[in-house]
């Protein structure tokens, strides 16, 4: 089982520590070092920031590193139709590639530093969040990742994130693509649930913004019964029928409700 977990050790294990990652490990490699070592060999020294130093606890905490996650497919589609298939900063439509703005060492390391039963899956979840993606053309993603480029950095990306995605535009197009998802496609697997979660948390922070028109609440197709939800709770209700009083999802936009007629056919 791969992972960044944390364990506490104490006595003689207290003496050994162990790391990967930034020593060019994978996943499945370990290093471990002691100080002593096995007759004719030679005892690799750690970092300095490996090393025991007195009057700390005898508790230690050994890490295993985890490689960065691939973006999914999914997430990228949902990304490009996002910023409207153009560089965040510059505006060209190509070539295009999906940026994240906190890197993953950062992410996952704040993420092990939390406590919880699966820091691992809350770090690629955070990773993933639509906060911290951005669409830039292969030339502005270069330069954000390139320190020496002072006046291209993730602070200018924050800003111009934010002043994006305080329009309309891109809670309505979350929403689109949260409907289409749980609607479901022929051609391909529709995204999890667990996927679906942070978009859900976006359009609920949208709502409370006052960046997403209405409709808050919908229904939404799903096999053979329905999925009333409300984007200002996040809350989704399952449902044999639809309720008449509500927009329908019909695959590419909202069916509107039928206003009342009047009995007397005016």
């Amino acid at each position: 089982m791969t992972g960044l977990s944390a364990v506490p050790v104490t006595g003689a294990e207290s003496e050994q520590r162990l790391a990967a990652g930034a020593l060019g490990g994978s996943e499945r490699t370990v290093w471990r070092w002691s100080r002593g070592s096995a007759p004719g060999q030679s005892a690799p020294r750690p970092p300095p920031a490996l090393v025991p130093q007195r009057g700390r606890p005898r508790c230690e905490t050994i890490l295993l590193w985890v490689p960065r996650p691939p973006t999914p497919e999914w997430l990228k589609r949902f990304v490009i139709e996002l910023y409207g298939g153009r560089c965040l900063r510059c505006g060209i439509d190509r070539p295009l590639e999906v940026a994240h703005l906190a890197p993953w060492p950062v992410v996952r390391d704040d993420a092990m530093r939390q406590p919880g039963p699966n820091q691992e899956g809350m770090a690629i979840l955070r990773f993933h969040q639509p906060e911290n993606l951005v669409l830039l053309c292969a030339n502005c993603h270069t330069l954000l990742d390139d320190p020496a480029v002072a006046e291209v950095d993730q602070g200018l990306m924050f800003y111009l994130r934010d002043r994006a995605t305080a329009t309309g535009h891109f809670g309505e197009v979350t929403r689109s693509f949260v409907c289409k998802e749980m609607t479901g496609n022929r051609r391909r697997p529709s995204v999890s649930d667990a996927a679906l979660a942070p978009l859900f948390d976006w359009l609920q922070k949208a709502v409370e913004r006052g960046a997403l028109p209405e409709p808050h609440r919908f229904t939404v197709p799903w096999g053979n019964g329905f999925f009333e939800v409300n984007l200002a709770s996040s809350d989704l209700e399952y449902k044999v029928a639809p309720d008449p009083a509500l927009p329908l999802w019909n695959g590419r936009d909202f069916v509107r409700p039928s206003p009342p007629r009047s009995p007397y056919g005016h």
